[in-house]
């Protein structure tokens, strides 16, 4: 019985990382199948960016290839200018939805049997805030945490502003230069 309940238990930690993975791709195919970037261009013309921009602020959605149309449809000012907000906006979402929908419930929640380094995770440290969001779905990850930790608003905005920059210049900055080299 003991296995049965180690794998009942993995596959109960491992469900909802399979639902959300599962939901991204099939976001992404149903983008692509609806003609992707240049459908969108060519529905909305001018605008294309700004429906981009809206799809950037939904939380599962990835959002790098996105935010490399963006910055191929407007140039690297704006596309950075978009990316960041979005991702700001985005962060702020998740924030929101963690602190007012999963801090109750992790507040009864029994850490003990966590490994001490996760127990004593500085989520309310500016590092952490700011260079957690670095690592693999670090963005997200940062996001709920502080939400469930309840951090400050103006501390985790300030420290999503800052953390989410690096990767705001990076993708433009990718995206026009290949625009600008292949054409």
């Amino acid at each position: 019985m003991g296995g049965f309940t180690q794998l009942y238990r993995m596959a109960r930690a491992i469900a909802p990382l399979a639902l959300i993975a599962g939901f991204c791709w099939l976001l992404l195919e149903i983008f692509n199948a609806a003609g992707g970037v240049a459908a969108i261009r060519s529905a909305y013309g001018d605008r294309a960016a700004a429906v981009l921009f809206l799809i950037l602020m939904v939380p599962p959605v990835p959002s790098e290839p996105l935010a490399a149309a963006i910055a191929s449809l407007q140039g690297f000012s704006m596309g950075v200018a978009l990316y960041w907000t979005a991702l700001v906006a985005r962060s702020a979402i998740e924030y929101g939805g963690a602190r007012y929908f999963l801090s109750d419930s992790a507040s009864r929640a029994d850490y003990s049997k966590l490994p001490r380094r996760l127990q004593n995770l500085p989520l309310h440290h500016p590092v952490f805030l700011v260079s957690g969001r670095w690592a693999p779905l670090g963005n997200h990850i940062v996001s709920v945490a502080a939400g469930v930790a309840r951090v400050r608003i103006g501390r985790f905005i300030l420290c999503t502003a800052l953390g989410t920059l690096p990767l705001a210049i990076l993708i433009p900055a990718v995206a026009t230069g290949v625009v600008w080299a292949y054409g």
